[in-house]
This record gives structure tokens, sequence and C-alpha cells, in this order.
């Protein structure tokens, strides 16, 4: 297996791409509630792709700031796909919390399962809310794979500063 997407270090993160294999992966990878990643999502605008588990609170704290985002203009400017990431889906408390939470967010947010592949590509996932942005061109803007709460206004200047 050819590894698409590697993160070994800060320096290393600037290097990455959302390349067609991944942007794939993502397209196959489990929907939740029916929100399928489709084409649409990665066509014309920037990229953010979030790790999230519905347990943490700043994850949950996070999704609110991008529903105002999205709320205020954002939808315009950027495509969201959010991974479930260290999630016990075999738990029927921990399914209804996520189900409840990810009914909250704003309908262009597609959310799928994490894999396999999706967690080698995005290597090493250690810790949540972990965030990658990346231009309508597929290059990184923002991410080096370590954990950082991404407000809405932080997202708003790291799109400005890289129109």
């Amino acid at each position: 297996t050819t590894c698409i997407l590697t993160i070994t270090s800060s320096a290393t993160a600037n290097s990455l791409t959302l390349s067609k294999e991944i942007r794939n992966i993502l397209m196959n990878a489990t929907p939740i509630l029916g929100k399928k990643v489709t084409r649409s999502n990665f066509d014309g605008k920037p990229t953010l792709i979030t790790f999230f588990a519905s347990w943490w609170g700043s994850c949950r704290a996070e999704f609110g700031q991008l529903g105002e985002f999205l709320n205020n203009g954002g939808t315009k400017k950027l495509n969201i796909i959010a991974v479930n990431w260290m999630e016990n889906v075999n738990s029927k408390v921990a399914l209804r919390r996520l189900n409840k939470l990810i009914r909250t967010f704003h309908p262009i947010i597609r959310v799928v399962r994490s894999n396999e592949e999706i967690e080698t590509y995005f290597q090493p996932l250690t810790n949540i809310p972990m965030s990658f942005i990346f231009k309508k061109t597929g290059h990184l803007i923002y991410g080096n794979g370590k954990q950082e709460f991404l407000g809405k206004d932080k997202l708003s200047k790291i799109l400005s500063d890289n129109p």
C-alpha cells in the first residue's frame, strides 16, 4: 500500500496535498446520517477536514463555531468534511450522542466514519479536534497534525490570508 498522506512533523505537513486518491477514500468512507461525501465537496473552494469525537467538549464547541461561520456566508468560502474518530460506535449511548450532535451540524458539513485508510493517510492522529485546510488546488494551508481548536475567527483569518 502506498502512503499518500503522512504527517510526521510540522516541517513535512506543508508538503501535503488533498490528492485524488484521498478524495476517493473520503468519498467511499461510510457516511453518518446519509451525508455522503461527493465530488462537489471538493470543488471550487477550500476544503476543511476535521477529526472529532462527540464526547469531547472541544469538538462540540468547534462545531458550534463552524456552524456560525457557515451561517454567516461561509458556505460560499469553504467545504467541510468531518471525520468521526475515536468513537465507540458499538455503544448505544455513544451512537445516540453522536447522532444527536450531527443533527445539530450545518447541513453542508459531510460526516463520515474514520477507517484504517483515512487514519493511515492523516497519521499520526493523536488528539482531537484536529483540522486540515486545503486550498481549492489541493495544497495544504493549515494543519500540522497537532490538536488545535479552530474557531470561526481563526478560520476566517486563515482563509483571508490564503486566497
